[in-house]
């Protein structure tokens, strides 16, 4: 069971040390390590699974780039090898210290994830649920402003490949809003189709809910209309948010980066106390005899 317990703890280390290593690259490249999948630093080729596991792909590999075939860092072994000892060697003397900093790692990690991606699953289980979350993820700071372009893009670009393929703007609108994805625009879009149907433009309704529909959908909708070109207005708004989106998700990942990095040099911080606290406690035992 020891040796059990041993191997995953080693195999845990070895993980940890193959993220240092694309942390470690990325950083000095000045690149996000969130974002993208791991790639040969030489003939830049995206690798596979297999490709990445630690210390075995090396070996199998025989040191060398599977698309390219050129000699890969010993760097990478290494770090991993070292990390993978390291958390060894604190299990072993200082078990279960060890065992409460990864079970409050872990804790820490679950809880994020949970609260980022289990929340809104729950939520959106139920009809009522998923009512709630969709009026209440529009206002969260930050997330609200990206929920609203995404679903603002979703709109604007199905609505403007309906009209585009020649049908009615009702119909069109009726389409649009099982695609939207959010109730608060579901609605919107539908009495939109209704009045619309009565005579209205779709700018005229869209001006009635300024809080969820920004002045630049609506102008640029009214200027369509105006022009007899909404299709194309329509995508230049897909355009424009599309880049907002993207520029949104770079700026979160930014933010990410740094608190990331301080949550790991503070657990590899923990550790590597833990590991050198007894031997300090030795030393100071043997000084104090003599």
């Amino acid at each position: 069971m020891n040796l059990f317990f041993n191997l995953v703890i080693f195999i845990f280390g070895l993980l940890i040390g193959s993220f240092l290593n694309c942390l470690i690259y990325r950083l000095e490249k000045k690149e996000n390590f969130l974002k993208g999948r791991s790639y040969c630093p030489h003939c830049h080729h995206q690798l596979n699974w297999s490709d990445l596991i630690p210390i075995l792909s090396f070996i199998f590999l025989k040191g060398k780039c599977r698309y390219c075939k050129k000699k890969i860092s010993w760097q990478y072994p290494l770090v991993e090898i070292t990390t993978g000892l390291l958390f060894l060697s604190l299990f072993i003397v200082h078990c279960s210290l060890f065992i409460y900093i990864i079970a409050c790692f872990l804790i820490i990690i679950f809880v994020i994830l949970g609260a980022i991606f289990i929340t809104p699953f729950l939520f959106k289980r139920s009809k009522e649920g998923k009512k709630s979350w969709d009026k209440f993820s529009l206002k969260l700071p930050i997330l609200g402003e990206f929920y609203k372009k995404v679903s603002l893009t979703r709109f604007s670009e199905n609505l403007s490949v309906l009209i585009s393929a020649g049908l009615p703007i009702t119909s069109a609108l009726e389409i649009t809003k099982s695609i939207i994805g959010n109730d608060v625009y579901e609605k919107i879009v539908a009495e939109t189709g209704e009045r619309v149907a009565r005579g209205e433009t779709i700018s005229s309704v869209f001006l009635r809910y300024p809080e969820v529909i920004p002045a630049f959908v609506t102008q640029m909708i009214s200027t369509g209309e105006k022009t007899g070109r909404l299709e194309d207005t329509l995508m230049d708004v897909v355009n424009f948010y599309k880049a907002e989106i993207d520029r949104t998700i770079n700026n979160l990942t930014s933010i990410l980066e740094p608190i990331l990095l301080l949550v790991l040099g503070i657990g590899v911080g923990i550790m590597v106390i833990s590991l050198f606290l007894p031997l300090f406690s030795i030393g100071l035992g043997g000084m104090e005899g003599m």
